[in-house]
C-alpha cells in the first residue's frame, strides 16, 4: 500500500504546478498584446493559463508516445496562434 500511495500523484503539486509563474506569463501576454506583438482573446491570465496547460498536456503525450515532434507541433501552433494575422504564415495544404 505504500507504494501504491506514493506512485499516485500529489494533487497539490499538480494544481499549484506554474501558478505561480501565471501572472508573470498574463504580465508578458498584455504587454506582447499591447505592442501588436501578439492576438488573442480574452484575457492575459487565461490565454497563460491555456498555453500551459496546452504545453503541459502535450509534453505528457510527447513523452508517453517517446516522440518530441509532437510536443513541437503544439508549440509551433501557439506560437502561430499569438501572431497578429498580419503576420501568420500559412502553410498551403501539403506541406
Amino acid at each position: 500500500m505504500a507504494g501504491e500511495t506514493s506512485s499516485k500523484p500529489d494533487r497539490s503539486i499538480a494544481r499549484n504546478s506554474g501558478v505561480s509563474s501565471w501572472p508573470c506569463l498574463a504580465g508578458v501576454l498584455d504587454q506582447g498584446r499591447a505592442t501588436g506583438a501578439l492576438e488573442f482573446n480574452g484575457s492575459p491570465l487565461d490565454e497563460g493559463r491555456s498555453l500551459m496547460s496546452c504545453l503541459e498536456g502535450a509534453m505528457l503525450v510527447s513523452r508517453s508516445f517517446g516522440e518530441i515532434d509532437r510536443f513541437q507541433q503544439v508549440v509551433d501552433h501557439l506560437l502561430t496562434s499569438l501572431r497578429p494575422a498580419a503576420h501568420r504564415i500559412v502553410a498551403e495544404p501539403g506541406d
